[in-house]
């Protein structure tokens, strides 16, 4: 497991601990999504023990509009060009899915 990788994803210590760690770190990436002059949510991109990884969160008021999948495709053109990128998502989440099948084609 690298070092951003709790050892028991359900300790929120542990949690909180990665996450200082990934948002401190000097290869941490991130920017805010704004739609209509609004806070939609961000985007940002670390490196793992298995390479780059891309994260985004998407407010609820905001899912289904493409907003997530034209904020992921912009900042992966503007900020990170390196190939390959990394990125997880919920099994049952297929949107999210969905939004990382458009931003790779």
């Amino acid at each position: 497991m690298g070092a951003f990788t709790p050892k028991d994803p359900t300790d929120p210590e542990s949690f909180m601990a990665r996450w200082r760690r990934i948002l401190s770190a000097a290869t941490m990436k991130a920017k805010t999504i704004v739609f209509d002059g609004h806070v939609a949510g961000n985007v940002m991109s670390y490196e793992d023990a298995h390479g780059l990884e891309i994260t985004y969160w998407i407010g609820r008021a905001f899912w289904g509009q493409g907003i997530a999948t034209e904020a992921l495709v912009s900042f992966l053109a503007q900020v990170n060009t390196v190939r390959a990128i990394y990125a997880r998502v919920a099994k049952d989440n297929t949107a999210s899915l969905r939004v990382l099948e458009k931003a790779s084609s």
